[in-house]
Formats: C-alpha cells, sequence, structure tokens
C-alpha cells in the first residue's frame, strides 16, 4: 500500500481519491547484462474486479491503473 504519492502523478486526482494499482514493474530490478525490460506482475483479476463492482461514496473517486 502507498498513500498519498500518488495524488501528483495526473491533474484528474483529488486528495482522498484512491488508485488501485492493475499490475506493478520491479522498479529495482538490476540487470546489468542486457537491455530487457524490467519485470511487470499483473494484480489478482478477482481482486481488481471485485473493486470495481464496490459502489463508492460520491465524496472520493477510485480509479484503477
Amino acid at each position: 500500500m502507498c498513500a498519498g504519492a500518488p495524488g501528483a502523478l495526473a491533474n484528474d486526482l483529488a486528495i482522498g481519491d484512491v488508485i488501485v494499482g492493475t499490475s506493478t514493474v520491479e522498479h529495482d530490478f538490476q540487470n546489468k547484462f542486457n537491455e530487457r525490460p524490467r519485470p511487470i506482475f499483473k494484480g489478482a483479476r478477482f481482486a481488481i474486479e471485485s473493486l470495481q463492482d464496490l459502489s463508492v461514496p460520491a465524496d472520493f473517486s477510485v480509479h484503477f491503473w
């Protein structure tokens, strides 16, 4: 969980919004032998779909990235 950091990443985010990551990138992967892209891991589909089905109050938004 990362709290507080993602608000400045996009203009359509507001204080209090929730961002659900649909995948993660291993940012500290230290591969010095070739130019392969960093490893990306998809989120659990069931968990993401469950969150997409939730009804949220009008005072914040939920974004899926």
